[in-house]
């Protein structure tokens, strides 16, 4: 499916599983992207969570690896485990609760995209759209991503929008850009973090925050658990692994959000021998749930 030229990665779109993955093209671009029923990957398949190819194969824009959360994908959890236990570098990052923006320079112009699209998407309402919403948030706050001669068409730049109206279950006070770090576009590989810390810092980015935490592995989940956030991510092997380690209330509450349809609240009603609001609001707390969720 990979192959090298030149010193870069080419992409063999005919050796793409149609039936795993979906191809979108347009402009001369591909964008590769997995289908809900995306559930197991290769190793040779991790970039194509969202990468956009030319015609012949050159990435041009591409978003983080798949990366899973601790336990989920064995092999990144085992060399977490290894670099904590051998004193390696480990870095914990902050997980944010938003909508990933990744920053490209694709035939001298800047494309903001989300992971799922080539330019941002589309609106048919009128309202705006992610893409639109990047741009203006990079142009009252961080102009330096709009320059198409700054970080051009070799590198990625990640970036999480937040914003009080785009809650997943974390709720944000005010709408940001955070630079989370970057994709080299000839391996592709991540940007390792001093690098991205620089890059950051050139382009007066607002950057991620790191966190202390432990390097047992029992006490980094059991600290993390109690965080009212969503949670880090670890980042270890030279910055190459990424890791999710995610709270319990963040948890709890995204499952709220997303499982708890009029039927589910009658039967935990039902279970729970609700009479009122007032009640239903105390028993979902005694299960750490978060009555907003679902208002």
């Amino acid at each position: 499916m990979w192959s090298y030229k030149d010193g870069r990665a080419v992409l063999d779109l005919s050796a793409v599983d149609r039936s795993e993955f979906k191809i979108v093209s347009e402009c001369g671009l591909n964008l590769v992207i997995p289908r809900k029923n995306k559930w197991s990957w290769d190793s040779n398949e991790k970039w194509l969570r969202s990468v956009v190819v030319d015609d012949n194969g050159l990435v041009v824009s591409c978003s983080w690896p798949k990366f899973g959360n601790f336990e989920e994908l064995l092999t990144d959890t085992n060399a977490l485990k290894v670099a904590l236990a051998g004193g390696d570098t480990v870095r914990f990052t902050a997980k944010e609760d938003g909508s990933l923006a990744i920053r490209s320079v694709v035939h001298n112009q800047v494309i903001l995209r989300t992971r799922g699209t080539l330019f941002g998407g589309e609106s048919d309402d009128g309202s705006e759209t992610y893409g639109e919403r990047f741009r203006r948030v990079a142009a009252a706050k961080y102009p330096r991503l709009l320059d198409p001669t700054w970080m051009a068409e070799w590198v990625s730049l990640l970036l999480e929008y937040v914003a009080p109206d785009n809650a997943v279950v974390v709720r944000y006070k005010n709408e940001d850009l955070v630079f989370l770090g970057g994709v080299y576009h000839k391996d592709p590989s991540i940007i390792p973090w001093e690098a991205a810390v620089r890059i950051g810092d050139e382009g007066g980015l607002k950057i991620v925050d790191l966190k202390e935490l432990p390097s047992d592995p029992v006490k980094l989940l059991e600290e993390v658990k109690e965080w009212r956030t969503e949670g880090v991510v670890a980042r270890c092997c030279n910055d190459q692994v990424f890791v999710k380690v995610k709270s319990a209330w963040y948890l709890a509450n995204h499952r709220m959000k997303y499982s708890m349809t009029y039927e589910s609240i009658v039967e935990f009603s039902e279970r729970s021998e609700v009479s009122d609001e007032e009640m239903l609001v105390t028993k979902l707390r005694e299960y750490d749930y978060d009555f907003e969720m679902i208002e």
